[in-house]
């Protein structure tokens, strides 16, 4: 072998290894995702739970509520209904998701 061969760092850069120092650990980059489509989720969860506003409907927030307690859902109302519950699945799996990935990182 030549001389300027050097090889007692060969092994540090096989298989895409990465040099010490730069570890890389995929739970810490699937942990920092899911951070953020947690908190994602729950703005966008909180922002449709607030327009719902339950006892005044979607009228009650620019004024003109009707008196109604009890109406059918129509429009608007059945679609932020709907966004709810698949809002709120996403945000329970993403959870689920976050505490199996915490638990393997630790």
């Amino acid at each position: 072998m030549p001389a300027w061969f050097d090889d007692s760092r060969a092994g540090e850069y096989n298989r895409g290894a990465r040099p010490k120092g730069q570890s890389f650990r995929l739970e810490a980059v699937l942990e920092t995702y899911l951070d953020i489509a947690l908190i994602i989720t729950s703005i966008a969860l909180i922002t449709i739970v607030v327009l719902q506003s339950k006892g005044a409907g979607l009228g009650g927030l620019t004024g003109s509520d009707m008196g109604a307690v009890f109406s059918a859902r129509r429009g608007l109302e059945k679609t932020f209904f709907y966004l709810t519950i698949v809002i709120s699945i996403i945000f329970f799996l993403l959870t689920i998701a976050a505490v199996i990935v915490t638990k393997q990182a630790g």
